[in-house]
């Protein structure tokens, strides 16, 4: 059996604010393995952005554990965190996170941010990356050039720099067409192909193909899994 990356065992998240309490994802097991690819999908507060949050340490749980490569999330303070999130863990959102004030090539260095400096070995890393994702032409080129798609693929590059062994996307493709939806799902399938670890959180259930195994949250809850 391939490793577990991240292990939930009665893992629960349950935010609480003036407004009241909102149990955002209910006490679940659930484990994802080194080399999958997962697709998670399910209506708006049904908990697949916590569930990500969990596996990307961006969250801690409020009730039962996470084990993220081995080391128990909730025993780990920020800094910890920090740095895991920083070496084994690559991130693409929604909304990319561009700075409009600098170029593609400098938005994607951000992506050492919080790791010590490379220096010239980041430069050609993120070089190649963007030369991978199809914007080798566009170093130079700031955000508001680019569009909605090829700033995707620069985030994507930003979120590959670090290496790292679990790439998390949060909607990565939920404002783009068809076509350019096809061409990201392709990239993340390539990359899966080289053996990166993936989930994905969406809305559509056309994705699911793209997988190889799929989940559907539904209050809080599994409601159903499967394979393509």
């Amino acid at each position: 059996m391939p490793p577990a990356l991240a292990e939930l065992r009665g893992a629960g998240k349950t935010y609480h604010s003036p407004a009241g309490t909102v149990a955002a994802l209910q006490p679940l097991d659930w484990t994802l393995s080194d080399g999958e690819f997962v697709v998670v999908t399910g209506r708006s507060g049904s908990g697949k952005s916590t569930l990500l949050a969990l596996c990307g340490a961006l969250a801690t749980p409020t009730a039962g554990s996470v084990r993220l490569f081995g080391e128990a999330l909730e025993a780990l303070n920020d800094a910890a965190r920090s740095v895991l999130r920083a070496t084994r863990l690559g991130f693409v959102f929604q909304f990319t996170g561009l700075l409009p004030t600098l170029t593609v090539f400098d938005n994607v260095r951000l992506g050492t941010l919080f790791r010590p400096p490379e220096g010239v070995a980041a430069d050609l890393r993120a070089r190649e990356l963007l030369q991978r994702v199809g914007l080798g032409d566009r170093l130079g080129a700031y955000p508001a050039e680019l569009s909605g798609g090829e700033q995707r693929r620069v985030a994507i590059a930003r979120a590959l720099l670090g290496q790292p062994a679990l790439l998390l996307a949060d909607e990565p493709t939920g404002d783009l067409d068809n076509e350019t939806e096809a061409g990201i799902m392709a990239l993340f399938g390539e990359l899966h192909a080289e053996g990166l670890t993936v989930v994905l959180v969406t809305h559509n259930l056309d994705l699911r193909r793209y997988a190889t195994r799929w989940l559907r949250l539904q209050d809080g809850r599994i409601a159903e899994e499967g394979q393509p």
